[in-house]
């Protein structure tokens, strides 16, 4: 757990980047449309340029480091299944977009064809991905989680 001393109104994107060094959470459109800038915060997917630290004070924050690189078993398929079917655009957006996907996918009651149209609203891929990549992407996910 880590802690930092800055006003209560700074933006959570910034205290991540700025006095963390966790630079895996990214700032894309400045308005949080774009979703570069998402974490967890207890477990739930939440844009941080639109988030004050005041509003995860106390609550468990993870960023696209923990997810990808700890002990986040959903995450890690997320991110295995991103890399397996070179899901890369640019790349900018890519820790938001996993990171989106992976807060859905960890919810337990969540069926597959269920969560399928959410993920695909929440990734928002480009018009030249076909839905064939896009159920593909999530099927390896949904089958990679615990």
């Amino acid at each position: 757990a880590a802690s930092i001393d800055v006003p209560p109104n700074t933006l959570l994107v910034h205290a991540l980047r700025e006095h963390l060094a966790l630079t895996g959470t990214h700032v894309g459109c400045d308005t949080s449309q774009c979703g570069a800038c998402t974490v967890h915060v207890n477990g739930r997917a939440t844009r941080s340029y639109v988030t004050p630290v005041s509003a995860a004070e106390g609550q468990k924050l993870v960023t696209i480091e923990a997810v990808t690189g700890g002990n986040d078993r959903v995450g890690k398929a997320v991110h295995n299944a991103w890399v397996a079917h070179d899901v890369a655009q640019c790349g900018y957006c890519q820790s938001g977009q996993i990171m989106s996907a992976a807060a859905l996918l960890a919810v337990p009651t969540s069926g597959f064809w269920i969560a399928l149209p959410l993920v695909v609203l929440i990734i928002r891929p480009p018009v030249n991905w076909s839905f064939c990549a896009i159920l593909a992407i999530a099927r390896s996910a949904w089958t990679q989680r615990p």
